[in-house]
């Protein structure tokens, strides 16, 4: 085992344990279907951020952005990466766990509008995703950000990629970005970030955002926050949302 490889086995225990894949309290959106969720409610609220985090699990930077979200009266379901992604997943697999909760959480929470967060490893992952959701699912997404985006996504995480280790069986991300509508997607990454893909993605019209510092955007939550908010209310309203106003102007 290489030098690196080494290190990553000897500090795995400490990094499940921060990253959250000790024991935990699992929500279900369909019994059978336990799926490592995390519910943060605001009572009244018709929109919806579920927010893939990285491969590192539920810390700190997500857990700052749910809070923030929470401020702004948004509820959040915070969908824990290193958990889900632990044993390998195929996208389709992972989209048919996405879409069953966003039916849930859609008639449990009385949503109309969902916006898709994803955060580097969760990032990667959501354009395969999105495009593999059932036509009833995506008619509710208004919005999706993705935050910290790489040119490739991996669908199994592991403890080398904490490390900076290679990855397996990575897939190209560009393909599945340019399948899906630009209005309602934006790409976040840091002015000192180098190989995201955001800033190639000006050309396809995706709203780019240039943050301050690297791939974790120097912890600044409150303001991921915020690009993320400004973006989504920028975003083209959904057709029933369209046709409910015009009805309430009529």
């Amino acid at each position: 085992m290489s030098g690196k490889g080494a290190r990553a086995w000897l500090l795995l225990p400490l990094l499940l344990a921060a990253g959250g894949i000790g024991p935990a309290q699992p929500v279900s959106p369909r019994a059978g279907a336990e799926l490592p969720l995390l519910e943060m409610p605001v009572p009244g609220s018709e929109r919806l951020v579920i927010l893939m985090s990285g491969d590192g699990g539920w810390r700190a930077l997500v857990k700052g952005m749910s809070a923030e979200f929470n401020r702004q009266g948004v509820s959040v379901l915070g969908w824990n990466s290193l958990r889900y992604f632990w044993r390998r997943k195929t996208p389709e697999q992972a989209a048919a766990d996405l879409a069953r909760t966003i039916e849930a959480y859609r008639q449990r929470w009385q949503v109309r509008e969902v916006a898709l967060v994803g955060y580097s490893f969760g990032a990667d992952a959501m354009p395969f995703l999105y495009n593999r959701l059932p036509p009833e699912q995506r008619s509710a997404v208004r919005f999706v950000s993705l935050l910290g985006l790489a040119p490739q996504a991996d669908f199994h995480a592991k403890a080398g990629g904490w490390l900076g280790l290679g990855r397996s069986d990575e897939l190209p991300v560009l393909p599945q970005v340019e399948r899906m509508p630009a209005a309602r997607l934006q790409c976040i990454h840091g002015r000192k970030e180098r190989g995201s893909l955001c800033p190639q993605l000006r050309a396809l019209g995706v709203a780019v955002v240039t943050a301050e510092g690297g791939h974790h955007f120097d912890g600044d939550a409150k303001a991921l926050a915020r690009y993320v908010e400004d973006g989504w209310r920028q975003a083209p309203a959904l057709c029933g949302e369209r046709n409910l106003r015009r009805t309430e102007t009529d």
